[in-house]
């Protein structure tokens, strides 16, 4: 799940969510982190489904994606401030 074609899915999402931000009002900005894991538990559910996992293993995976995900979204941020 880390790999999707070669491209890592943590800096997807966070271009994903960088996308979501330019064109959401700001009053929602800090609600990113929530949509970061989101997007990484149904991206993780759409790839397990295909592989055989179970909900935990969805669940598991996902939470680890999107949590990361909005971790260095907010790292990155923060870096730039």
């Amino acid at each position: 799940m880390e790999n999707l074609y070669g491209v890592g899915i943590v800096p997807l999402l966070i271009a994903v969510i960088a996308l979501l931000k330019s064109i959401i009002p700001e009053e929602f900005h800090k609600y990113m982190g929530l949509v970061a894991w989101a997007l990484g538990l149904a991206l993780a559910f759409a790839y397990g489904e295909q592989e055989g996992w179970q909900v935990l293993q969805c669940v598991i995976v996902g939470s680890a994606v999107g949590l990361s995900a909005a971790g260095l979204y907010s790292t990155q941020k923060n870096a730039r401030q």
